[in-house]
């Protein structure tokens, strides 16, 4: 099974990047616990489905367009371990990413992570203002 995950992968090149150390490292019950989850809990049942993965390769180009970083520094500047297999976590920074992608949509720009301990995750400017982001996310599931 994870031969055939990795082979769905490597037709999204950005998503390889960020996702094949994860799956890789995975167990076989991980592997076999995530496929059996809920689709919306699952990260690997969606590397088969086109659609979805040209999403989720977008989303990442897009915000390292938005961010102005390589794909090695956003995974590093997100503060979040692409290589670990962390659902709640990988839901919550795909959050952050959207946000930004919206916000950008609507004249925001200069994104920076903050990755401190206050209480923003995002500082971004719009005509001229500094603004900044907190997100509240919370992944729950039956």
């Amino acid at each position: 099974m994870r031969a055939k995950l990795l082979a769905d992968l490597t037709k999204h090149p950005i998503c390889d990047f960020f996702l094949r150390a994860c799956v890789e490292a995975m167990s076989d019950k991980e592997i076999a616990d995530d496929l059996a989850a809920e689709p919306d809990a699952s990260l690997l049942q969606h590397f088969d489905k086109t659609k979805h993965m040209d999403g989720l390769e977008d989303l990442f180009s897009r915000t390292m367009v938005i961010f102005s970083l390589s794909k090695e520094d956003l995974g590093t500047k997100a503060g979040f371990n692409f290589n670990a297999y962390d659902m709640e976590g990988f839901e919550s920074v795909r959050a952050v990413f959207r946000v930004a992608d919206a916000l950008s949509d609507i004249g925001f720009a200069q994104f920076r992570f903050l990755g401190g301990t206050g209480l923003a995750d995002l500082g971004a400017t719009k005509n001229g203002q500094q603004w900044f982001i907190g997100l509240f996310f919370k992944l729950s599931h039956k």
